[in-house]
């Protein structure tokens, strides 16, 4: 069974991190004034303005401070300040002892696909959702909303019109997915999983065929 972390109330503590790409610093301020306006308590990582060529510093740095704010008991959620591409270098590296005693939700899209397999090998949900760069740049759009109320435990209903190919009928199961190009490399390892019981999304555009 997969577990939900608990769901945040105004004033509790978020980390952004920055476990992949180099990030832009005023994405990252931007996003920080935005939840704080939503009433939530926000701590960056240490490093999170680091630069190691393409990477948001050295691995030794990233591991740092997503290890921090998966150790710390007062964070409620973990938001990745975006993609691109590194997270996979510090997954068999992390440490689930502590996130166990206090799981915390965590949020991103794209490359950060790979951590949300990880985190749900390890028994827990996790939130695909807008990171840093759009919640500067879109502001408070429908995206982020969805987001924030997610976050506070007021779960979507979606309805969406059918396409022709559509086999109608009634299904549950475990909604697990992400980016295509992520998911495609994580075939056959440790991070990948059984498509029984599976309701898969996906998320890619204009991807190049790796």
């Amino acid at each position: 069974m997969i577990k939900s972390p608990p769901f945040l109330q105004k004033g509790d503590l978020i980390f952004i991190v920055a476990p992949s790409g180099k990030v832009n610093r005023n994405y990252v301020i931007n996003t920080d004034l935005l939840l704080k306006r939503r009433g939530f308590c926000i701590r960056m990582g240490e490093h999170i303005f680091s630069e190691y060529g393409r990477f948001a510093g050295t691995k030794k740095e990233r591991l740092f401070d997503l290890q921090q704010a998966m150790n710390n008991p007062e964070c409620k959620a973990i938001l990745c300040a975006r993609g691109g591409y590194g997270i996979v270098h510090l997954l068999q590296d992390l440490s689930f002892e502590f996130f166990k005693e206090n799981p915390k939700q965590i949020i991103g899209y794209s490359d950060i696909t790979a951590l949300h397999a990880l985190i749900s090998n390890n028994g827990y949900s996790s939130i695909h959702a807008p990171m840093t760069s759009h919640m500067a740049e879109e502001g408070e759009d429908i995206s982020t909303l969805l987001l924030l109320d997610v976050l506070e435990g007021k779960i979507p209903e979606y309805e969406i019109n059918p396409h022709p190919l559509n086999r109608e009928g009634n299904e549950t199961g475990q909604l697990r997915g992400g980016n295509l190009s992520v998911l495609s490399s994580l075939r056959g390892t440790f991070l990948d999983f059984n498509p029984q019981n599976t309701i898969l999304f996906i998320e890619d555009i204009s991807e190049k065929a790796y």
